[in-house]
């Protein structure tokens, strides 16, 4: 069989590729061509193995160098710095507070530039309290010489507050609060024919928090 013809067809997949955004990747010696969205899902999944889910500070900098653009801007008015150095504050601060969190991914969808992920958020063993937390959280990335430039995120930090007890759940539940606060709210939102329509469309539910919180293949 002669290859000459075959190594360029090769050739003309692989130059068309990049032609159509394709990025070119050195993989075990051997030159491949990688459909963009297919690209920046793999820059994805390196950033939340080598940043988001260490507890090194050298080695989650490192990453953060290597991933996140300087100029990169957080869409969240909660953290309206940009730039590198307050993605890797807001890394640490997640970490130091949840030293045993672990971030997974369930779901990625991309186009052009950009990656939506569906994640799973697990607190693991949370320092000083007896709890853990299980919640979830949508991600948009934008993507550009290989680094992450532009984060829209949206987190269901409301649900993990709940279930580590530092907040209480104005639907009564299994969350029972020793404050009269808690106790008077959670009264009147069962008194209260137009509070409970109100939590209902705001929350989803009229039932207090459950005990588990469906993550994974589950949602």
């Amino acid at each position: 069989m002669k290859l000459g013809p075959i190594l360029g067809v090769a050739g003309l997949v692989l130059a068309g590729l990049v032609k159509k955004g394709g990025v070119k990747l050195s993989i075990d010696d051997s030159e491949v061509v990688l459909p963009a969205a297919e690209h920046h899902k793999r820059l994805v999944r390196k950033l939340y193995r080598d940043i988001w889910n260490v507890k090194d500070k050298k080695k989650r900098k490192a990453a953060i160098e290597e991933l996140v653009a300087e100029d990169h801007v957080l869409v969240d008015p909660t953290h309206p710095s940009p730039g590198s150095e307050p993605y890797e504050d807001m890394v640490s601060a997640f970490r130091e507070g949840l030293p045993n969190a672990r971030v997974c991914i369930d779901m990625m969808i991309a186009e052009g530039s950009r990656v939506v992920t569906l994640l799973s958020i697990h607190s693991g063993p949370v320092p000083n309290t007896t709890r853990e937390a299980t919640w979830t959280s949508t991600c948009i990335m934008e993507f550009a010489a290989g680094q992450c430039i532009r984060t829209w995120v949206n987190s269901d930090s409301l649900s993990a507050l709940i279930q580590l007890d530092l907040i209480p759940d104005i639907v009564s539940g299994p969350f029972k609060r020793g404050f009269a606060a808690a106790n008077s709210a959670k009264a009147a939102f069962n008194a209260d024919s137009i509070t409970k329509p109100l939590v209902q469309a705001l929350l989803g539910r009229s039932e207090e928090h459950p005990e588990a919180v469906l993550t994974g293949k589950d949602w």
